[in-house]
């Protein structure tokens, strides 16, 4: 029972530390609080939706059309914040809380309030390690988050580009007296932000059922998880993402679904209260 609660744990924060470093590499660069993230999440599982059931084509193909639908959407949607003046945190939330309601109303005209779901049967299989059942899908999705987590965090830490994009999170001006192009790492970061967004929808049409106003969960998700970790800690985003899959399981395993945004609410009230700008804050 424990390692199946440690194995989906995992995998569901897992898929939160995917969203959450996607919100925290947009807004560290960017600084564009972006509350759309969970519809652009949405936009992917939507368009994983459309290849596999109209197209007819697999999973697996429709991560990568999930992906590249998401980065030309992002192309556009940073011309859009690029043209937005000062203060630029304040505009960029009201502007976003503008593009929820389009997004929300695109995806009512579409695909109408019906609740629909990605169908993968192959995922329903299960398979066994240590006497202990897991279905292939909740394995595929904690693998895959996993790999991917792990080589955002090499590139992040172990590359130039990576150094440069901490850096600029730390210190925008600074960086661009030192001659780095931080022009050039907005945009890098902002679409490898909505590719994380688009690496994810697939799974979240997968696993929940997806409909207009389903994206508000993941944003605030996204925020909760970033909060936590502290705004450009890729490290305290990852264990802050798998504590919160942890917690919720273990929530929802012990005492019922219907305590498990209480319990992960308080849990936030108390972090803040002891670290107020995160737990990867040194002060």
């Amino acid at each position: 029972m424990y390692l199946k609660l440690l194995i989906s744990g995992l995998a569901l924060g897992s898929f939160y530390a995917i969203i959450a470093l996607g919100f925290s590499m947009i807004f560290g660069v960017t600084r564009v609080f972006n509350l759309a993230h969970g519809e652009l999440l949405l936009a992917g599982g939507y368009v994983a939706y459309v290849a596999c059931e109209r197209f007819g084509l697999g999973f697996w193909p429709s991560v990568p059309i999930s992906v590249l639908a998401l980065i030309l959407l992002g192309v556009i949607l940073y011309r859009v914040f690029r043209a937005i003046k000062e203060p630029l945190e304040l505009n960029t939330i009201v502007f976003t809380f503008g593009l929820v309601i389009a997004l929300q109303n695109l995806f009512l005209i579409f695909f109408s309030a019906d609740y629909r779901i990605l169908t993968t049967p192959e995922w329903s299989t299960t398979i066994e390690i240590f006497n202990v059942s897991f279905t292939r899908g909740h394995l595929s999705m904690f693998l895959t988050a996993f790999i991917s987590v792990s080589a955002l965090y090499f590139v992040l830490r172990h590359t130039f580009w990576g150094k440069a994009l901490r850096a600029t999170i730390q210190d925008r001006e600074a960086v661009g007296l030192l001659g780095i192009d931080v022009e050039k790492n907005s945009i890098l970061a902002f679409l490898g932000g909505i590719a994380l967004v688009g690496l994810a929808g697939p799974f979240f049409a997968s696993f929940h059922y997806i409909h207009p106003t389903g994206g508000i969960e993941a944003t605030l998700i996204a925020i909760i998880v970033t909060i936590v970790a502290g705004v450009g800690h890729v490290r305290a985003v990852i264990w802050a993402g798998w504590g919160m899959g942890l917690l919720e399981n273990l929530v929802t395993t012990t005492l019922g679904a219907a305590f498990r945004e209480g319990v992960t609410s308080l849990v936030l009230i108390a972090i803040l209260l002891y670290k107020p700008c995160g737990l990867a804050d040194n002060q």
